[in-house]
């Protein structure tokens, strides 16, 4: 027991200080100066026997700072801020809030294309009105499949006019001509005839000086025979001449291909003032069409004489 004392009256003399030969028993101390957030604060220690003090720090308290407000709101195009300040001193600092970028729609057609040119679409942004625009292509022309407005004929090339039908524009191209389509020497489109044709009643002057005119050229049939007959009227005017007589030809075709059957007869010369009229009549079958009928000079006899086709040197003349 008495060992025990000794240990305790060692530990208590080992807590105070000797000053002056005086042993200080500190209090537990008075916080004397409050810390703050930046500055250290004081713990003011005094001795309960001799009232002796002493101080020692207290560390900063660090700032408090709470979660931020907003204090500069962000646009579309500028940053703005946040502030976070310190409930215990007011101490704050700020941090940038990034621009919130524009908001844009889907845009709005504001210029309509046209068939030529485009248009404009404008895309706006919700937040703050800013827009921007974007070029629409041109939509083109929509032409129809055309329409003949000049029809083509045998020579002459027509017209086929292409319209939009959104703007009314249009274009043209050339329908080729048609080209005749003869059937014998005569166009079944237009009448033109491959050779020139002579005319019923007109007098012509043969190559061998002959005055010539066909009276009639007529069509009859007869038992389902085609009948052609021709009227014509031959004289020689021409002082001191002797002329050969012509000879008539009907030219016709059968099956799409040219044939031919002579005027016959014997036939004299003529000579100065003599004129005859004179009357003769082919027969030709349905498969038999006619073409022309066909005057041949004397003197071209050996020339012409083969041909089944007509010719521009003879005169022709057709129904």
């Amino acid at each position: 027991m008495r060992k025990k004392i000794i240990l305790m009256g060692f530990l208590f003399v080992a807590l105070v200080v000797s000053c002056d030969n005086h042993v200080h028993i500190w209090d537990d101390g008075v916080v004397t100066n409050e810390p703050t957030c930046t500055e250290i604060g004081t713990k003011t220690f005094t001795c309960t026997e001799c009232g002796a003090t002493k101080n020692t720090d207290i560390p900063a308290n660090g700032h408090s700072y709470n979660d931020g407000v907003i204090t500069d709101d962000p646009t579309c195009t500028e940053k703005g801020t946040k502030t976070f300040t310190c409930s215990a001193c007011g101490d704050s600092y700020d941090i940038d809030i990034p621009a919130n970028g524009h908001s844009y729609n889907d845009g709005v057609i504001t210029a309509n294309p046209t068939c030529t040119e485009k248009g404009t679409k404008t895309f706006t942004c919700s937040a703050c009105g800013d827009s921007y625009d974007t070029d629409i292509p041109a939509n083109g022309h929509s032409y129809n499949d055309g329409v003949i407005t000049d029809e083509p004929t045998c020579t002459e090339k027509g017209t086929k006019t292409f319209t939009c039908s959104v703007c009314g524009d249009s274009y043209d191209t050339d329908i080729p001509a048609n080209g005749h389509s003869f059937v014998g020497i005569t166009c079944e489109n237009c009448g033109e005839h491959s050779v020139p044709v002579s005319e019923v009643g007109t007098q012509y002057t043969t190559t061998d000086g002959l005055l010539l005119t066909l009276n009639s050229l007529t069509h009859t049939i007869q038992n389902g025979y085609n009948k052609y007959s021709i009227n014509y009227t031959e004289s020689n005017n021409t002082e001191g001449s002797i002329i050969g007589p012509g000879n008539f030809k009907i030219i016709y075709m059968e099956n799409g291909v040219f044939d031919s059957s002579f005027q016959t007869g014997a036939f004299n010369n003529f000579y100065y003032g003599d004129t005859r009229t004179r009357s003769y009549t082919w027969t030709l079958t349905s498969t038999q069409t006619i073409v022309c009928v066909e005057y041949l000079p004397n003197s071209l006899s050996s020339e012409y004489i083969f041909s089944d086709t007509p010719t521009d040197a003879l005169l022709n003349w057709t129904l």
